[in-house]
């Protein structure tokens, strides 16, 4: 194919456009197509010759080397390479999605943990990949003919039509990302239009969702004393009633409630709590057995940690162990006949001590919210991020909420109201300092 030719399909196939060409040599031309599907680095070597690498599938580390005399005829066997891209591919972004999801699958089982991918993880890539993605404008289009202009519109209406969040839309869009970079890594299409799109334009049409207040992340102490009521006042009605003591201890340690649902009494010594289990339910792919299951895994982000056990912690504790359920997994809060209570069973237990306190919107997460943000005031954020197991910019952005009480601010602000307005008192009034 000559060089003529070849720049028509390109144009054809709107790798390069016409301000590409304009008063532009055949080398530029072809340098500027290169550009657009080459992905390695084209060097001269110091004898001379040109030299730079193709994909090749065959190779131990998956790419070959070219290596020519003249720039110009490496770029005639680059060209000859990628003659066929542009037509070989017709497949839809929907069937892009499937590849990338068979992709990421393999990481489940991933012997390094570092790599290893949750199945729950790919499981909200599906869900929201069939909720927004499958058979809508944007995924009967074909991947390689889309433009980033096409692409930034389509993303535009979806995220309007779904009147999505902008959490909502951010997810949504770093998976159709990942998926484009996924097709153009594998050499599925010449270009990445997805690569630099403007996503202020995308999210500027997201449904706005206020922030939080602080009183809504946490709990007042007043809160915690009326959900307390409520929690010792079922314990002394139903004593074997283990969920009772799982949320004092929350109250206490601030710890996940998977990991309270996960917690064995050989976790526990005379100094720390150990935190070296959770439970997590595990979602398997539709494509192969479309079920769920509850297993006891590692904790979040792998963050094994030691809680170091106060006198309340072992007051409560000492309280579930004289119940004496016993588990022959060595479980601490477990039904009369030995069985874990699940991370559901305990969730739902302090919900319905919150109804009785008169509360609502209480969670295991709440109480972690709480907890985390009253010892940052006691501590540095590294340090309670190693107690809490989060990381500290995470820590930062949500576990770090004002847990005053309005009446002890209003108290606080009285004091230095006070002294501002007494400051002088007893002393010359202040002179008129003329402006200027």
């Amino acid at each position: 194919m000559d060089a003529k030719m070849l720049i028509d399909r390109y144009l054809k196939h709107g790798i390069i456009s016409s301000d590409d060409i304009i008063d532009s040599n055949t080398e530029d031309v072809m340098q500027t197509i290169i550009s657009r599907v080459h992905k390695y680095a084209i060097k001269q070597t110091p004898d001379g010759r040109y030299t730079t690498y193709v994909p090749d599938g065959c190779k131990p580390n998956g790419r070959r080397q070219i290596r020519l005399k003249s720039k110009t005829e490496l770029y005639r066997v680059l060209c000859e390479f990628y003659d066929i891209a542009p037509d070989e591919c017709t497949l839809t972004v929907e069937q892009a999605f499937e590849l990338y999801f068979d992709y990421k699958e393999q990481f489940i089982e991933a012997e390094n943990p570092e790599f290893r991918l949750k199945p729950q993880s790919l499981r909200r890539y599906e869900n929201d990949f069939v909720k927004y993605i499958k058979d809508s404008e944007l995924g009967r289009h074909k991947i390689a003919k889309l433009k980033k202009e096409k692409l930034v519109g389509l993303l535009s209406d979806m995220v309007r039509t779904h009147r999505m969040s902008k959490t909502c839309a951010k997810n949504v869009l770093l998976n159709v990302q990942q998926v484009f970079r996924h097709a153009w890594q594998q050499d599925l299409i010449a270009i990445n239009p997805a690569e630099k799109i403007d996503k202020k334009k995308i999210m500027a049409f997201t449904r706005y969702v206020p922030k939080k207040t602080d009183e809504e992340q946490v709990l007042s102490v007043t809160q915690i004393s009326a959900l307390l009521d409520a929690v010792y006042a079922q314990e002394r009605k139903k004593p074997g009633d283990m969920a009772n003591y799982a949320i004092q201890l929350g109250l206490l340690a601030g710890c996940r409630v998977g990991e309270f649902a996960a917690l064995h009494w050989s976790d526990i010594d005379d100094e720390f709590i150990r935190i070296d289990h959770s439970e997590n339910r595990v979602t398997y792919r539709r494509k192969h057995e479309k079920r769920s299951e509850l297993v006891i895994d590692e904790p979040k982000n792998r963050k094994h940690r030691k809680i170091p056990l106060t006198d309340e912690m072992r007051v409560v504790l000492d309280k579930a162990r004289g119940v004496g359920y016993k588990s022959k997994e060595d479980f601490v809060f477990v039904h009369a006949d030995g069985t874990r209570y699940t991370e559901g069973a305990l969730a739902a237990a302090l919900k319905r001590r919150a109804t009785e306190a008169g509360l609502s919107k209480v969670s295991f997460h709440r109480i972690r919210r709480t907890i985390s943000s009253m010892l940052n005031a006691e501590l540095p954020q590294k340090t309670v991020s190693a107690i809490l197991g989060h990381t500290e910019t995470v820590n930062e952005q949500h576990y770090n909420y004002a847990t005053v009480e309005q009446a002890e601010r209003k108290r606080a602000l009285s004091s230095v109201s006070s002294k501002v307005i007494n400051f002088r008192a007893g002393k010359e009034p202040l002179r008129n300092v003329k402006s200027g």
